[in-house]
């Protein structure tokens, strides 16, 4: 099929940001097409997202644009790393940052911390993993930030990500569309009209109608043409992604320096886990859980109690909003002439910021798909499409069932379900499934150690692939000896390195809050 003209239904992150990649192709490519997209200003979006991985990276550089062409207007922040404090046990938080390691060649570096915690816990905490892998960790125990190369396997550039106002860069994304002639229409949606092969051949909204050959589906949880309209089935994540609804509001700063971080905080509670997120103007706050074993008005008192002993700010009940979420996907998401990008195809939920992840990889993949032969495509096209997109949320979700399943919390109703009760997919190829096996037959969480998040999530939670009980009655090797001293000197060299480098804050201030 060739498709002349593309309709986005829906506006928001999802859909504005999808538009500036087809605007963006349209003009490197030099291809006749028409873009247009239908939102409703009346609806609004969700904005469930503030924090980003690194794959916002490609979005931006894609796009041609700069940090200086729109952080200041998003109240946008860098991201470095992600914290998770309480999730081992209470009282204990570990990193998981971004970017290679510094120690490539010694391809046993992974295997011999789990060795080293055995012997010297004391030391080797759950907590030292990311530091020992990577140095630049201490700049986020610190918060300290750099663009300087001193530390090694720190690049700015490439290992720092962002954390901004959703509301505002959509803006920023309509703006670029605007500069390069897509279509906008300020219009509320309500029916849809198919042709005799089930096709849709136009949506029918309160003001007008509009035809395409291909329309894309950014209507958020709703699902208005993909789930309604096509009939895809919604697999639903539910069963072990218990967590369906977020409380959050925005608070001010109380001592901005030390608070605005460069990563993103997940404090876990008695009944999920709250997300902290530094913006420039404000902190993001955020209670996802679940009320499976709680009410409403408890969760309500948990969060305000959390805001006011961690931030020292007593929260408006009229200052908060509550979203109410599923987690799951669609079994397809191209199916006839339909592409869901965004919540209408499938959410998680938002640890790991996996939610505009899985925006940017349905985007670019569909961006492929219909790049490779000029905007004409047939159902093989389809076919890789929906078997990519689909693989990276399952395995994804299987990421993210890691951080409660081998967490050591037993001290609420929650926190005994998700470890004790929840039967996590052991299917062979599930994550669950792959942690088994390492564990048992290769004795290790990857084969290499970098860039794979599993490992740091493990250490974190303080679940080791070897048997202590072995560990312990092997002899201390000088191996390991040296090991420990080169890490305890490696602690020193790099702390003192780090004192000398800015806050996140001043660093802010000077690259682009000048």
């Amino acid at each position: 099929m060739k498709v002349n003209k593309i309709c986005i239904l829906g506006g928001g992150t999802a859909g504005f940001s999808f538009a500036s990649l087809l605007a963006r192709y349209r003009e490197i490519s030099k291809l006749d097409l028409d873009i247009e997209v239908v939102y409703s200003e009346k609806i609004g979006n969700i904005g469930v997202g503030e924090s980003t991985l690194l794959s916002i990276n490609d979005l931006f550089r894609f796009l041609g644009l700069k940090d200086e062409d729109w952080m200041k207007q998003c109240n946008a922040t860098y991201k470095t790393s992600i914290s998770f404090e309480n999730f081992y046990k209470k009282g204990t938080s570990f990193q998981y940052p971004f970017g290679d390691s510094a120690f490539m060649p010694d391809q046993f570096r992974s295997q011999k911390w789990f060795e080293m915690k055995d012997h010297y816990p004391e030391i080797f905490t759950p907590d030292t993993y990311a530091r020992y892998i990577f140095p630049h960790t201490r700049l986020n125990e610190t918060n300290k930030l750099t663009d300087s190369e001193d530390i090694p396997g720190f690049n700015f550039n490439q290992w720092s990500a962002y954390h901004f106002d959703t509301n505002l860069l959509a803006k920023v994304f309509k703006k670029y569309c605007e500069d390069r002639d897509v279509k906008f229409y300020d219009d509320v949606y309500t029916e849809s009209v198919l042709d005799d092969k089930g096709n849709i051949s136009k949506i029918v909204c309160e003001n007008n109608s509009y035809e395409a050959d291909l329309f894309i589906d950014c209507s958020g949880f709703k699902s208005l043409l993909l789930e309604n309209v096509i009939g895809e089935k919604f697999i639903d994540f539910n069963e072990t992604l218990i967590n369906n609804r977020v409380v959050r509001a925005k608070i001010p700063y109380t001592d901005k320096e030390n608070q605005l971080k460069n990563y993103t905080n997940c404090v876990a509670l008695d009944n999920g886990w709250c997300w902290e997120i530094p913006l420039w103007d404000c902190l993001s706050v955020g209670y996802v859980h679940s009320l499976k074993f709680s009410s409403e008005e408890e969760i309500l008192k948990e969060f305000k109690s959390h805001c006011l002993l961690k931030h020292g700010v007593e929260i408006d009940d009229n200052d908060i909003s509550i979203i109410n979420y599923k987690t799951g996907r669609h079994e397809k998401s191209w199916s006839k002439n339909v592409i869901g990008i965004g919540l209408s195809y499938g959410f998680l939920e938002p640890l790991e910021s996996t939610g505009i992840l899985t925006l940017l990889i349905n985007g670019f993949r569909a961006l492929e798909m219909l790049s490779k032969r000029d905007l004409f495509y047939t159902k093989v096209d389809q076919d890789i499409f929906n078997f990519s997109v689909n693989t990276e949320i399952d395995t994804l979700r299987g990421f993210i069932e890691l951080h409660y399943a081998f967490s050591s919390r037993d001290d609420s109703d929650y926190w005994k379900y998700v470890t004790e009760e929840i039967e996590y997919p052991k299917h062979n190829g599930s994550t669950y499934h792959d942690i088994m096996f390492r564990s048992v037959t290769i004795r290790n969480y990857m084969d290499t150690f970098t860039n794979n998040g599993a490992p740091y999530i493990m250490a974190g939670l303080n679940y080791s692939h070897y048997s202590k009980a072995y560990n312990l009655i092997q002899p201390e090797t000088e191996e390991l000896k040296q090991r420990k001293e080169d890490f305890l000197k490696e602690d020193k060299y790099f702390y003192d390195m780090i004192s000398a480098y800015p806050s996140t804050m001043k660093f802010l201030e000077e690259k682009i809050y000048k």
